[in-house]
């Protein structure tokens, strides 16, 4: 149906491009038409980017970000061939835009040092007062700028982790509050561990979860797979990019991951499976 109405402009999570990159549907034969990709709502894992990047050189492609509660996209970033320069990781936010203020905070509430990873807190008119009859939500989320209590300041406390990188000030996204774990002592995003597995071409798609049980703290990876290597030559594989601390006990195969209404990997659904009676 794109094809066949010439649309030529594509806007929707990474998820969907990338399950139509398991599906060869977007290996430049296809979708011809289209000269802007915009995705945002999660991260892109580069690795998985350049492949679409490298499919459409005459596209230009458009990483945006922001939450609903702050009306929507806040940010915007073209990329070009020097973000792929190195493949691990997500593709930058770039910087917020003008009319929005932020904060990168740490666990206790205050700013971070320039390069050190936070919570992304974000400030301005377009800031939303809270959620409709949840007044326990809105009280953990839409807080007073805590760096002063001259005025009244609402503030959104996204739940991403980002870091500002002083060389060239872009915004970078690292994970979730919600999907950094504990694990042998460690801080670690479940995001950093998927970016590792989007490297390994045999790898399609890849969720990362976790357990407790027992007291003890177990990583599992979620694999849809372009072609079957054991677990051990997956581990082998990840050690080039990550500790041994932060690669998955176990892999679990499926044919594809299962997404959820807007497109996401739906990470519920994958606990159920696998771990019933457990919470991500």
């Amino acid at each position: 149906k794109v094809a066949a109405a010439e649309c030529t402009l594509w806007f929707s999570v990474p998820s969907l491009l990338m399950f139509l990159q398991t599906m060869k549907a977007t290996d430049g034969k296809n979708l011809r038409s289209i000269r802007r990709f915009v995705f945002g709502g999660e991260g892109y894992p580069k690795a998985k980017l350049k492949q679409l990047y490298d499919a459409y050189p005459n596209s230009k492609f458009i990483n945006v970000y922001g939450p609903t509660e702050c009306t929507c996209i806040c940010s915007s970033y073209q990329l070009g061939a020097q973000d792929f320069l190195e493949l691990q990781g997500l593709p930058p936010l770039g910087q917020i835009a003008d009319n929005f203020a932020y904060l990168i905070l740490n666990d206790a509430g205050q700013p971070v040092s320039p390069g050190e990873p936070g919570e992304l807190c974000l400030l301005g008119p377009n800031v939303g007062r809270g959620y409709y009859n949840d007044p326990e939500r809105t009280a953990a989320s839409f807080v007073q700028n805590p760096c002063h209590d001259k005025y009244q300041e609402w503030m959104y406390k996204t739940g991403d982790l980002v870091r500002l990188n002083p060389a060239d000030s872009k915004l970078y996204i690292s994970g979730r509050r919600d999907n950094q774990i504990k694990h042998q002592g460690y801080r670690i995003e479940l995001e950093e561990i998927e970016a590792a597995l989007a490297c390994l071409d045999y790898v399609a798609e890849a969720a990362v979860l976790h357990t407790t049980s027992n007291g003890l703290s177990r990583i599992h990876a979620v694999l849809a797979m372009r072609q079957e290597f054991s677990d051990e030559q997956i581990r082998t594989d990840l050690k080039r990019f990550l500790p041994a601390y932060m690669i998955p006990a176990a892999f679990y195969r499926e044919a594809a991951l299962p997404k959820n209404a807007n497109g996401k990997v739906d990470r519920r659904l994958l606990v159920e499976k696998y771990f019933p009676g457990q919470s991500q």
